[in-house]
């Protein structure tokens, strides 16, 4: 039972994370747009939730918390009115305490029990600015304006045991429905089953559907909702089957028992129908029961799955390791002996493929996940330093791997806090250099083969290059008077210590802990590159390798050494004879498309020996607008390549960056195209391709 618990209690915090992220989300465009009515409809209704969710898991103080932050909006969607600027800033502050309240429910910690009363009366003074009534009137108050249209609902409740197991409070839903209007329960019948009820609830409101609905969010599945017109005549017959039931208006007409007696009742049930307890000393019977619920929050969102990221893993292990046995099959199959079963073993080939692909899917999540966060990020710091800044992003539906999103995660973080801490000017600064007084920050992200590319730009004051290269001189980095490229400078900024800030604040320091935002990129096989203009800004670059362990490749061999590229980072295979290669030597480049790139001798590079044949098969690969060929023995065509990384061995050999084992058991080495790239841009190719003969 404690393992159930939890496993719901996890699934319980899951979904609270989630709506107080929706309810960010919809309060920053709210920043914007502050009379939007879906805004703030949206924004009730996940407060709402959270006010149910909580009272049935039995964290009530987060449930009365946040039962007075709704009433508030519900009084500002009822009277049309928009959101004041202390209104989000209320919000936003109550989003922070009651992710704080999820770790201490029962609000003894002295710091959430002062934050909690400071909030309540912030929002109690709010109400009393607006002219509103208290809270708790709030529903009244609503009924004293001019009055909507009313109608009648009859709801039919099929109350069994499930119900009372699953730890739904019918207290609480009756308490909520009583806020929509007034309402009559009767109890109908006791269906075949001893332990089923159905229930009959008049219900004369001003409310819709979807508000009513609302209340039953967690047992809609158990109710069925009819509209009674007037002069309807209904049948009771087939009540037994409940979806299919008709309003029994002859029912309705019999004297209805008082709300009170129906509330006791049921409390009553609850009772008898109670769980065991967990252990001694544990939470009450009722929070027990009512921990279970949390699945149903699921049923509003059925096309997604919450999947432990460890089964996922193994997830992947599993299709790596048939894909392994699948290209061994292949391998060993190729013979005219095994042609009666070649079909068999395509079609085996093909879903692997398919298999592969799905798994890959499973895992891949889009970049705008971790939006909402920056956004906040971004508007809170700004406010605390007294900017106005604006986040743009584009691209952010770009996939990457759930690993790498969670490991993406705090570089980008730490480098958009040093964009708003000493990139972007304080609006009376960037006014006197001709600048807009809110400064923009973008955040965008494209696929560029096998690499994510994330681009992190600030328009604001740019590096002080010149006081960055003074302080790495000071520390011995950098020798005096030494000559460097912009480009190199800007790197100094990644040694430890190096920071051209005048002042030490709690927010950041351009240069603080960028060495290790630099080694935690380092770790995902990927680089970062910086650009600054004075007063125009800066940009970093994050190139991410995907994390992927199976991709599509291209299986090549030079020598007796295997290597495979991503087919994503090749443009096309030719051949050229040994001759040009030779007359080429010097210059290092060959003829492409009516171009000279340059080409990269493997053999040479990798210290591999030997001689290329008369006719050599030369990869060209391309990255942007540049193109360079890699010179092979024999190409052996597309495989599925299983990424493992590298050992101890290899931690120094950056043109490598993975390894597979190919279909013949063999070793095939994964080329980082990137650094190869660089390497023939940065290098004499005729030090480099030195064993063409």
């Amino acid at each position: 039972m404690e393992d159930l618990f939890q496993k719901f209690k996890k699934q319980f915090v899951e979904e609270i994370f989630g709506l107080l992220e929706t309810i960010e989300a919809d309060m920053l465009k709210l920043e914007k747009d502050p009379a939007d009515p879906q805004l703030i409809d949206s924004v009730f209704r996940a407060m709402h939730t959270i006010k149910g969710t909580s009272a049935m898991y039995g964290c009530i103080h987060i449930s009365d918390f946040t039962h007075h932050l709704e009433n508030i909006y519900q009084a500002i969607r009822d009277s049309g009115a928009s959101i004041e600027k202390n209104m989000i800033d209320i919000t936003f502050d109550s989003i922070d305490h009651i992710k704080r309240l999820m770790d201490d429910e029962l609000l003894k910690d002295a710091s959430n029990i002062s934050r909690n009363q400071a909030l309540l009366d912030k929002i109690s003074n709010l109400s009393a600015d607006q002219g509103s009534e208290p809270a708790a009137n709030i529903r009244e108050n609503k009924n004293s304006r001019e009055k909507k249209a009313t109608q009648s609902w009859y709801i039919l409740l099929r109350a069994d045991e499930q119900i009372y197991k699953r730890g739904i409070s019918l207290v609480n839903i009756f308490a909520d429905l009583s806020m929509l209007g007034t309402y009559k329960i009767h109890r109908i019948a006791s269906l075949s089953n001893a332990e089923t009820e159905v229930w009959g609830i008049v219900l004369v409101t001003s409310e819709d559907i979807n508000e009513v609905k609302d209340v039953f969010m967690f047992i809609e599945d158990y109710c069925k909702f009819v509209l009674i017109k007037e002069g309807d005549i209904q049948s009771t017959e087939e009540i037994e089957r409940f979806g299919e039931a008709q309003i029994p208006l002859a029912a309705v007409s019999k004297p209805l028992p008082k709300i009170e007696e129906v509330i006791e009742k049921i409390e009553k049930v609850e009772k008898k129908e109670k769980l065991p307890e967990v252990e001694k000393g544990s939470q009450s019977s009722v929070k027990q029961r009512t921990s279970l619920l949390v699945a149903e929050a699921a049923k509003h969102n059925l096309k997604r799955v919450s999947v432990d990221a460890t089964k996922l893993d193994y997830l992947m292990y599993l299709v790596s390791e048939l894909i392994t046995l699948n290209s061994k099959l292949l391998q060993k199959t190729k013979d005219e002996y095994f042609e009666s079963i070649r079909p068999e073993v395509e079609q085996m080939e093909g879903l692997t493929k398919l298999f592969r692909s799905n798994a890959l899917e499973i895992r891949l999540v889009p970049l705008g996940d971790m939006v909402i966060k920056f956004q906040r990020l971004v508007r809170d710091l700004g406010k605390q330093l007294g900017k106005q800044i604006e986040l743009v992003t584009h691209g952010t539906d770009t996939e990457l791997d759930k690993n790498t999103i969670d490991l993406i995660s705090e570089p980008i973080i730490h480098i958009i806090r040093n964009c708003v801490d000493h990139g972007i000017e304080l609006p009376a600064e960037r006014i006197k250099k001709g600048k807009s007084e809110t400064g923009k920050i973008s955040l965008s992200a494209r696929q560029v083969g096998n690499y994510i590319n994330i681009n992190i730009e600030d328009d604001g004051a740019g590096l002080a290059l010149e006081k960055i290269q003074n302080k790495a001189v000071a520390k011995g980095i950098v020798k005096p008077g030494e000559k460097l490229s912009k480009t190199e400078i800007c790197d100094l900024i990644f040694h430890p210590g190096i920071s051209t800030s005048e002042n030490i604040t709690s927010v950041s320091g351009r240069g603080v802990g960028m060495d290790v935002v630099k080694r935690k990129i380092n770790e995902l096989r990927g680089e970062i590159l910086i650009d600054t203009e004075k007063d125009k800004g800066t940009s970093f670059l994050l190139k991410i390798q995907q994390s992927i362990a199976i991709i599509d490749t291209l299986l090549f061999r030079v020598q007796k050494t295997y290597f495979i590229l991503p087919l994503t980072d090749i443009e096309i295979c030719v051949h050229i004879d040994k001759s040009i290669l030779i007359a080429n030597q010097n210059t290092g480049t060959i003829d492409f498309n009516g171009r000279m790139i340059p080409f990269l001798d493997l053999r040479a590079f990798f210290e591999l020996g030997g001689n290329y044949p008369k006719t050599v098969r030369t990869l060209i690969l391309k990255e942007g607008n540049q193109y360079i060929g890699l010179l092979s023995d024999e190409i052996l065509g597309e495989q599925q390549a299983v990424l493992k990384p590298l050992g101890q061995s290899f931690e120094n050999e950056t043109g490598i960056s993975a390894v597979s084992q190919h279909g013949n058991g063999e070793w095939a080495y994964m080329l980082n195209p990137h650094y190869l790239h660089q390497v023939l841009k940065s290098q004499s190719t005729q030090n480099i391709n030195n064993s063409i003969a």
